[in-house]
């Protein structure tokens, strides 16, 4: 069976987004010429020209998935999903040469989101055994296409997802260490600092780098999804292949990027070369008290250590106080942004802060501040 293409046009899509991060991407939607059609409190709805869709898929910055509705109906009994979702036309969507798995979420007229899961699944590979001869196949943990299931009162909707798994799984990190920082919110960290692509970063406590390999990649490819995308099978289907368009090697390093933890800083350099980004990022394994500063101005940007990247509480507030200290003394005129999860830390750097952004991740809860040094 030959792969159908799909007119994206058709759909409306929903961007998901951390709490706190809306203003960021509504603002990113509408600079692809996208029009917003609603939101929630989970994100962001949209539609727009197939150009403009292709390109806000392949460089969006703060959405964590992206998902398009196929189907939405009424129900009053459980047993009529089999029969409501038979008569979707999966064959537009999934081939018998795809793997697809089922994520569900019901309640109301489907209480059991197991059953309805099952009911589902049962009725695409029914249907694809009456139309097709041959099925899809089921694979929990590393599908082609992720199939959304949900309903609320007596409603159900069925949603594909772009990317099986998050947009902000770049590929690149085979070592995280402990805690890393994600991806999307090292975006939300560099967008919020203020931080311009031909601007010095140091980052004097990096870990496996995930902050300077992020801003990389927008240094070096401003399609910072390209590879999440290009192996969709999804986005395949809606726009074909997207090429690489890389900037060239910098004449001069920007990023620069240090951790006292020798294994640390070896993540880091594996990441970036992984990412490709190694030509562009400068990673020293020493503490940030030895870190000189060559440059008039720039930004340092961090993510501390803090609870389960440190072991004690009094040594986190010691690090701060020390960090602090060493900035001001040694980075006059430079903007100071931190992220951390734990906002009582933020007082032992004796800083005023210039501007703060809450973050909600899960149960993750974070500040993002900005300082201005003097």
């Amino acid at each position: 069976m030959k792969d159908k293409t799909i007119d994206p046009e058709k759909f409306q899509y929903h961007s998901s987004v951390a709490e706190g991060l809306h203003d960021f991407l509504e603002r990113e939607i509408t600079s692809h010429s996208l029009k917003i059609i609603s939101k929630n409190r989970g994100g962001v709805f949209f539609t727009g020209k197939k150009e403009n869709l292709k390109n806000f898929f392949l460089s969006t910055r703060f959405s964590s998935k992206i998902s398009f509705e196929i189907a939405k109906f009424q129900l009053t009994h459980p047993d009529e999903l089999y029969d409501k979702t038979i008569l979707i036309p999966w064959e537009n969507f999934l081939s018998n040469r795809t793997t697809f798995k089922i994520e569900s979420n019901t309640k109301d007229n489907l209480s059991h989101s197991r059953f309805a899961m099952y009911r589902l699944k049962d009725s695409i590979l029914d249907r694809f055994r009456k139309k097709i001869g041959e099925e899809p196949q089921i694979e929990k943990f590393k599908p082609d296409i992720l199939i959304i299931l949900r309903s609320h009162q007596n409603y159900a909707s069925i949603s594909l997802s772009i990317t099986p798994t998050s947009i902000t799984n770049r590929g690149y990190r085979t070592s995280g260490g402990v805690a890393p920082l994600r991806e999307n919110i090292a975006q939300a960290v560099l967008e919020f600092s203020g931080w311009e692509n031909e601007e010095v970063i140091i980052d004097p406590m990096c870990g496996s780098g995930t902050i300077l390999i992020e801003a990389a990649l927008l240094l070096k490819n401003s399609h910072i999804n390209i590879k999440s995308m290009n192996s969709s099978t999804l986005f395949n289907r809606l726009f074909g292949k997207a090429e690489m368009r890389n900037s060239p090697k910098p004449n001069s390093v920007l990023l620069f990027g240090y951790d006292k933890n020798i294994h640390a800083i070896n993540s880091a350099i594996e990441n970036a070369k992984n990412a490709g980004v190694e030509d562009w990022i400068r990673f020293e394994n020493k503490d940030f008290s030895e870190v000189q500063n060559n440059f008039d101005q720039g930004y340092i940007i961090t993510n501390p250590p803090y609870g389960e990247r440190l072991e004690d509480k009094d040594s986190a507030k010691i690090l701060y106080g020390n960090l602090s200290k060493f900035i001001k003394q040694n980075f006059k005129n430079f903007i100071f942004t931190i992220i951390t999860g734990d906002k009582s830390l933020l007082g032992y750097l004796k800083l005023k802060q210039k501007s703060s952004l809450n973050l909600t991740i899960a149960n993750w809860k974070a500040k993002i501040v900005n300082y201005e040094i003097n």
